[in-house]
């Protein structure tokens, strides 16, 4: 039993290791409304939650895309909206 556990953690530190660290950009939504629902690779999904009154300003939001992501597509409420070029990084927070 003590074996199994050794190698479940050895083989969990193994894979956090290797996974890639994301990077924090920031993508534009078309109004303040928009939030980010979800990232999948190149795609990041914004959704409007129904909000009536909005800003209509383009807003921005923050996502973690993986390091290599140049270019994100961007879907509001399920459709495509634009593609956006995302080069400029958030710094961490201190």
């Amino acid at each position: 039993m003590n074996r199994w556990r050794v190698t479940f953690l050895a083989a969990v530190a193994l894979l956090t290791s290797c996974a890639a660290p994301l990077r924090q950009a920031v993508v534009d939504t078309p109004n303040s409304c928009f939030r980010l629902e979800r990232v999948e690779g190149d795609r990041v999904y914004l959704t409007s939650g129904g909000q009536r009154i909005c800003l209509q300003v383009t807003g921005h939001v923050p996502v973690e895309l993986d390091p290599s992501i140049r270019r994100v597509q961007l879907f509001t409420d399920g459709r495509f909206w634009m593609e956006q070029d995302v080069t400029a990084e958030i710094p961490p927070a201190k």
